[in-house]
């Protein structure tokens, strides 16, 4: 597996020396040298040309630190040793008699990750961000089925749809070569559009061009940007990639818009995002009802927010969409991993779900969304190596997403890694205080292990997280004078009050009589979730928070009709 590290690198004759992580590599082998040899070819290429004295090299690779000159003529004879350099052949390092040294290398930087930011206004006052966020996921969507080349997902650059960073510092930040930003503008019945590949090492140009573009050329003009760039980045097409690189979503510019104002909300990973979404899509479907993108994101729409809403008002819409979704268009990755999603939280088909996340991979082996959802349902079913290793491709393919980041932490709780699962959990809460799934399972966390004020605290920062202040205090006030249970049974009279006015699931109540204690209510409850088919059930499996119930007749029950299903 390639990793993101092996994606940068500035090459010369057969190498490739990585500067960020000081590894050299001649081909697919790492060339073993020591630090300081490492550090040494990192001075002579960062000043590729120039005669450098033995005193100048000292002082950059050592700095203050006293060492023999006999040090550097070592560490110089081992990285000609490893460059493959002869005592009369010097085609990299030049000696240059009482003089010093020069590295003499043709240098390329390769460009082998990029990042589409989110489009922005050319006008301020006239700033669209869903138009933005849209147009830069259907670039990525394009050219991130390139094999040279990794494009960062869309879930990475969400964050900037509604702030607008330095390019340089959100390269950085994004950890790839180059950042690709542009600037759009509407004017009645035509599009303006700037675009420019960056460099993030040195803020270079290397592509910039405008266009001018009819509105109802809209995907043709995407077409041509997603060329442009390849040609910019000297990528060589197969066929399949250039097919990938003009595909049509819909003739109906309006429909397209709409279905960009779905995509916009559906990314704010709230249920009233999602909720939002759904109606987008849906407008987005009636205008034009072969349009699969809209069909898709309907059907991811409506999966999403059945772990928040009755599972069966969602399942049939979700699995309907998906499936037309499919039929229209069945080389989109998107509708094939909502619909393994499908099989596993609702139809408990573990053998199709797998089968439809890795048809999904093999469409868009870049997916850090797809890579996650795998990861999760590995985790419940119980094969941690293969969990891990597909949260972790998640990760290293977008590692400033919350969710991402917070997956990868439930992978580990899933599979009895606590404190590996409470430091990625943390560091999910340091791209997001608020990201709410987070704060839940640091809550279930502290509370297995005993740790009721820390419990608490998460129990708060999750409510107010989720717009429930008020709720919030009253708990703090309730835990400082009656303890953790007098809080626990505080909230359930809350979420008691809360069900009269709004759904609220089974197994949020089951989850608090656990916590309580009280485990035959827990089972009443639980067995009006499985009657209900709801997608938590399959989450029982591996989550450690139920395993006071695992020796009651009725919960096993319960756990044989998900595995046969």
């Amino acid at each position: 597996m390639e990793t993101l590290n092996q994606s940068r690198g500035i090459a010369f004759g057969e190498f490739v020396f990585d500067p960020v992580d000081r590894i050299l590599r001649r081909g697919d082998e790492v060339v073993g040298l020591p630090p300081k040899t490492c550090e040494l070819l990192g001075v002579f290429i960062r000043n590729v040309g120039q005669v450098l004295s033995k005193e100048t090299l000292m002082e950059m690779v050592w700095g203050d630190t006293f060492v023999e000159e006999g040090n550097l003529t070592i560490h110089i004879s081992v990285l000609r040793k490893a460059l493959g350099e002869t005592k009369n052949e010097n085609a990299f390092i030049q000696t240059l008699p009482r003089k010093g040294y020069r590295f003499v290398a043709t240098l390329k930087e390769h460009i082998r990750s990029v990042a589409v930011l989110p489009f922005r206004s050319l006008v301020a006052d006239e700033a669209d961000p869903a138009l933005g966020l849209g147009m830069a996921d259907a670039l990525i969507t394009r050219l991130s089925r390139l094999r040279e080349v990794l494009f960062r997902p869309t879930s990475a650059i969400r964050k900037f749809a509604d702030e607008f960073p330095d390019a340089l510092e959100a390269g950085r930040e994004l950890r790839v070569d180059a950042l690709l930003e542009g600037w759009i503008q509407q004017r009645h019945d035509r599009f303006r559009v700037t675009v420019q590949l960056v460099r993030t090492s040195n803020g270079s140009v290397l592509w910039a061009e405008g266009f001018d573009e009819p509105v109802s050329e809209f995907s043709r003009l995407q077409d041509v940007i997603s060329e442009k760039i390849t040609q910019a980045l000297a990528i060589e097409l197969t066929g399949a990639e250039r097919r990938a690189l003009t595909r049509t979503d819909t003739p109906n510019p309006e429909a397209y818009r709409t279905y960009l104002k779905g995509f916009y909300h559906w990314y704010k990973w709230t249920p009233a995002g999602w909720s939002r979404a759904a109606g987008y899509f849906q407008q987005a479907i009636d205008l034009d009802p072969r349009f699969a993108a809209a069909y898709a994101g309907l059907g991811d729409a409506y999966a999403a927010m059945g772990f928040g809403l009755p599972t069966r008002e969602t399942y049939l819409k979700g699995l309907n969409a998906t499936r037309r979704a499919i039929e229209l268009d069945p080389d989109l990755a998107e509708a094939h991993a909502t619909l393994g999603m499908i099989r596993f939280f609702y139809e408990y088909d573990v053998e199709g779900t797998f089968a439809a996340l890795r048809h999904a991979l093999r469409l868009n082996p870049a997916s850090a969304l797809i890579h996650d959802h795998l990861a999760i349902t590995l985790a419940l079913c119980g094969k941690r190596d293969e969990a891990v290793d597909a949260a972790a491709r998640a990760v290293e393919l977008d590692p400033l997403t919350p969710y991402i980041t917070g997956d990868f932490g439930k992978v580990h709780y899933f599979t009895g890694q606590t404190d590996r699962a409470v430091a990625l959990l943390e560091k999910s809460l340091d791209l997001d205080p608020n990201y709410a799934d987070a704060l839940n399972y640091m809550v279930k966390i502290h509370e297995r292990a005993g740790r009721f004020t820390e419990a608490q605290s998460y129990r708060e920062r999750l409510l107010i997280s989720t717009g429930e202040r008020t709720e919030a205090d009253t708990l703090a006030a309730t835990f400082a004078v009656g303890g953790y249970r007098a809080s626990l049974e505080k909230r359930l009279r809350q979420i008691e009050v809360k069900a009269e006015r709004e759904f609220v699931s089974p197994v949020d109540f089951a989850a608090l009589h656990v916590s309580i204690g009280d485990f035959g209510a827990a089972l009443d409850w639980l067995e009006k979730a499985a009657a209900e088919r709801s997608m938590w059930m399959m989450v029982l499996q591996a989550d450690p928070h139920w395993d006071s119930l695992r020796d009651e007749p009725r919960f096993k029950r319960l756990l044989p009709g998900l595995k046969k299903a």
